[in-house]
């Protein structure tokens, strides 16, 4: 997600969509494509997530290696019980991190709408104009 932040090619190349436009390489397309836009490639994201930040968390002592990632996690509330706060959540059941106060820690993934591709006649290099047009275009969505 950093590279398409940072408007690098997320892609090796250009490639045919199932909706029969085409994909490109800096990855525009699967946000606001009719068959497969951004909420498929949020849930794949919040998955993959899920699955990378299970050893993270139990490598820092914060849960234990057999402590599931729930995604999309329902909260319960009586007032609104299908009510999903966040993508993903967990427990933190060490005792001996100062978590382990908290019955649940959630986070929600966001994936802003793509920004508008550069004109084709403008070509970036490695200047340091190049560096500032993409460090102004990360800052807008970060």
């Amino acid at each position: 997600m950093l590279r398409r932040k940072l408007r690098l090619n997320v892609f090796p190349h250009d490639f045919p969509c199932t909706c029969g436009k085409i994909q490109d390489a800096k990855g525009d397309h699967a946000f606001c494509c009719s068959r497969s836009h951004k909420g498929s490639a949020h849930n794949q994201l919040a998955h993959q997530i899920a699955k990378a930040i299970g050893p993270a968390l139990a490598a820092a002592n914060i849960t234990r290696t057999d402590t599931a990632m729930e995604t999309e996690p329902r909260l319960y509330l009586t007032s609104d019980p299908l009510s999903r706060p966040y993508n993903i959540s967990f427990n933190p059941n060490n005792p001996n991190h100062p978590s382990h106060e908290f019955n649940a820690i959630g986070f929600d993934i966001t994936i802003a709408n793509a920004t508008k591709p550069l004109p084709s006649n403008q070509n970036l290099s490695n200047s340091e104009e190049c560096i500032t047009t993409l460090t102004a275009n990360a800052d807008t969505f970060l």
